[in-house]
């Protein structure tokens, strides 16, 4: 697996990004990773997905996330604020009230702002 993020890393520094997200993909893959593990490849896949500007790739690694670790209060924001970007209202609507019940349990404010501002935008 640590060869495997290494390889990740050079390619991302030399803008080779679909071989970045192929070489993370296989750490992901990687047997018996801690849930934390395998939440943090899979927001390294999207931040690439995001910096290439492919939105449905991030959403796919953010659900990934949500598969793995269903409480993950900043991937709902973060899908929730792609999904409104693709004026997917319903779904961003739903992943930002995701968002607010975790940040309001976890009492993070900064959070809650963040995430009740995303969805007053929707209105």
């Amino acid at each position: 697996m640590q060869a495997n993020l290494a390889i990740s890393r050079v390619y991302q520094s030399e803008g080779n990004y679909p071989d970045a997200i192929a070489a993370l993909r296989r750490a992901a893959n990687s047997r018996n990773l801690p849930v934390s593990e395998v939440v943090a490849i899979q927001k390294a896949i999207a931040n690439i997905y995001i910096k290439q500007g492919s939105l449905s790739g991030a959403i796919v690694a953010y659900r990934q996330i949500l598969d793995a670790e269903p409480e993950d209060a900043e991937t709902y924001l973060s899908l929730g604020k792609i999904l409104a970007s693709q004026q997917r209202t319903t779904e961003a609507r739903q992943m930002l009230e995701n968002a607010e019940r975790f940040f309001n349990r976890q009492n993070n404010a900064d959070g809650l702002t963040q995430t009740r501002k995303a969805l007053a935008e929707l209105k």
